[in-house]
This record gives structure tokens, C-alpha cells and sequence, in this order.
């Protein structure tokens, strides 16, 4: 476990090193991370739309409402 001033410390030192990263490098992770997002939202999409109406608490949980309303 950190201290406050400790995390001050690394946030500022691992912050430092993202912006020295070459533009390339940064490029590749934000493709990366959006795929990433978007993997993700299409793995929610699948899960959603596969509980049934009678699950709806369960729907809910997982934060299907949406396929409800379709």
C-alpha cells in the first residue's frame, strides 16, 4: 500500500514516461485501446441480447436494459 505522496510520486513519474513514448508507440496503443473498448462492447452485446425476458432482474444486473426495450 502506497502513500498519498507515493502516488503523487509514481503517477508523475509513469506520466513523464508515457508523454517521452515516440508518436508511433502511441499511436499503436490507442488503436489497441479502442479495440479493446470495442471488443468489449460487442462481448455486452452478445451477453444481452441472450437473456431471456423472464431473467429480467438478471438483465438488469448484467445492465441489459436496453435489449428490453427493443
Amino acid at each position: 500500500m502506497y502513500s498519498p505522496e507515493e502516488i503523487v510520486e509514481i503517477s508523475i513519474t509513469k506520466g513523464t514516461a508515457k508523454i517521452k513514448k515516440p508518436l508511433l508507440a502511441k499511436l499503436i496503443l490507442g488503436f489497441i485501446g479502442g479495440a479493446m473498448i470495442s471488443l468489449g462492447y460487442l462481448a455486452y452485446i452478445r451477453v444481452s441480447a441472450s437473456i431471456p425476458a423472464y431473467l429480467a432482474s438478471i438483465a438488469s444486473l448484467v445492465g441489459a436494459r436496453y435489449s428490453q426495450l427493443v
